[in-house]
């Protein structure tokens, strides 16, 4: 009877640790810092991830339509390293940059 409900507990654990490590570390996060749930950060944080949202959806389409590419990371650190060298050396403004 004890196994049994270690095995209930890791099937539970397997189905929503994910969400419930995600939940306790909200909780600590927002007890540690007054700003974390502020708007103003819940919005930077989703433009910070937008870009690496857009490549993974690119990403999921080159890869289910079988071609295979893998050199996304290379491309976009490329890009990133052009950009930064474009606004540091060239005091181009960001917009223009891109």
């Amino acid at each position: 009877m004890n196994s049994n409900k270690q095995i209930n507990f890791a099937q539970f654990w397997k189905s929503y640790g994910i969400w419930l490590t995600f939940i306790f570390l909200v909780i600590i996060s927002s007890m540690a810092s007054d700003r974390f749930l502020t708007q103003q950060n819940i919005f930077n944080v989703m433009r910070q991830i937008s870009i690496n949202g857009i490549l993974a959806v690119g990403m999921t389409f080159v890869i289910l339509t079988a071609g295979i590419d893998l050199s996304v990371g290379a491309l976009l650190a490329l890009v990133a390293c052009c950009t930064a060298g474009l606004i540091t050396f060239h005091e181009m403004e960001y917009s223009r940059s891109l």
